[in-house]
């Protein structure tokens, strides 16, 4: 879950936005703490993601949310992997980017680094949200190379890689520098795409 950056004119939406995307996606529906927005915050607030096999969680979610907040309705849109994450940077270039979406680990490095997305860390310091709630080291993954916690995990993956030993070592590769790769971690832009899950 990432909050982007917003207007001046959009701040109180941006922030409905970010604070039930906190209630939405960092506690799968419990609440953990997380406060579901201050009183008087009101508006529609569009949520993307590109799983459709968690759509239907992530909709009962909101109509959860819903349920305990009136004013506020959640507008979750599902986009396809290869669609999405050029609709995401359009929309931040065209000022039509969601009040929230959902980012990845190897994304959200080029996001932060353009200036797009805010850091979360404010926004954590006043919840109650506990990092150690989290697979160790998952949480990890969302801090950027300037310290700053842009996001936070709603899920994992496990990722193995398998290669032609004699092949790597024909290339001048040893079996430590394959256990060394970085290709997967964030960095302040990427620039090859990482395969769907």
């Amino acid at each position: 879950m990432t909050t982007p950056q917003t207007a001046p004119k959009t701040t109180r939406r941006a922030l409905a936005g970010a604070t039930a995307a906190l209630a939405l996606t960092l506690t799968g529906c419990a609440s953990y703490g997380v406060d579901p927005g201050a009183e008087g915050e009101t508006g529609t607030i569009t949520y993307w993601m590109w799983d459709s096999a968690q759509l239907p969680a992530y909709q009962q979610c909101a109509t959860d949310f819903e349920a305990a907040n009136p004013d506020v309705q959640v507008q979750i849109e599902q986009f396809g992997w290869d669609d999405y994450w050029n609709k995401v940077f359009t929309g931040f270039v065209a000022g039509s980017a969601p009040d929230v979406f959902v980012d990845h680990t190897s994304r959200f490095g080029e996001f932060a680094a353009r200036g797009l997305i805010e850091p979360l860390d404010d926004r954590l310091a006043g919840s109650d949200v506990d990092l150690d709630q989290y697979v160790p080291g998952s949480a990890e993954l969302w801090v950027g190379p300037d310290g700053k916690r842009y996001g936070l995990p709603k899920d994992f993956d496990t990722v193995g890689m398998f290669y032609d030993a004699a092949k790597a070592t024909d290339a001048g590769l040893t079996a430590e520098q394959m256990n060394e790769l970085t290709w997967n971690r964030p960095t302040a832009a990427r620039s090859s795409r990482p395969s769907p899950r």
